[in-house]
C-alpha cells in the first residue's frame, strides 16, 4: 500500500471537497431555483472561481484549415463574454503545442509561459499578446 504524505493528503482532501461543492452547485443550478441567469456564462464564472482563473472558454481548432477561434468564453478581468483580444480566426501555426495535444488527446499545462520562450517563440509571442501568464487546456 502506498501512503501519501500528510500535506499531500490534506491538499487532496480539500480539492475533493471543493469538487463536491462544485458538483452540488451545478446540480442545484440545473435542477433547482436559479438565482443566476440560465446560460453558459454562469457555469464559466463558477469554473473561474474553482480554478482561480482569469479566462475560461471553449476553443475551436480546425486542424485541416490551420486556424482556431473561441466559441464561447468568459473574461474575469472585463466581466464579459464578448470583449476579447483573440481574433475571429487565429493562425494555428502559433499554437503547435495545442495541435499536438489535440491529436494526442493530452492536456496542456504551462505554469509560466516564460518556460517556453526559447522552445516555442511563436506560441510565447501569442500568449504575451493575449496577456496570458499560465495555461491549462484539455481536450
Amino acid at each position: 500500500m502506498e501512503y501519501i504524505k500528510s500535506e499531500e493528503a490534506n491538499e487532496d482532501l480539500l480539492f475533493r471537497e471543493e469538487v463536491m461543492r462544485q458538483f452540488e452547485y451545478f446540480y442545484q443550478y440545473m435542477h433547482g431555483d436559479r438565482k443566476e441567469p440560465n446560460e453558459v456564462e454562469t457555469i464559466f464564472k463558477r469554473s473561474i472561481e474553482f480554478f482561480g482563473a482569469d479566462w475560461i472558454g471553449l476553443i475551436d481548432f480546425d486542424l485541416e484549415v490551420g486556424a482556431w477561434s473561441t466559441r464561447c468564453f468568459y473574461n474575469k478581468r472585463t466581466g464579459s463574454s464578448t470583449e476579447t483580444m483573440i481574433e475571429d480566426a487565429e493562425n494555428a501555426a502559433q499554437a503547435k503545442r495545442w495541435e499536438q495535444a489535440i491529436r494526442g488527446g493530452k492536456p496542456i499545462v504551462i505554469e509560466d509561459i516564460e518556460s517556453i520562450r526559447e522552445e516555442a517563440p511563436e506560441e510565447y509571442a501569442m500568449y504575451k499578446r493575449l496577456h496570458v501568464q499560465s495555461v491549462l487546456g484539455t481536450k
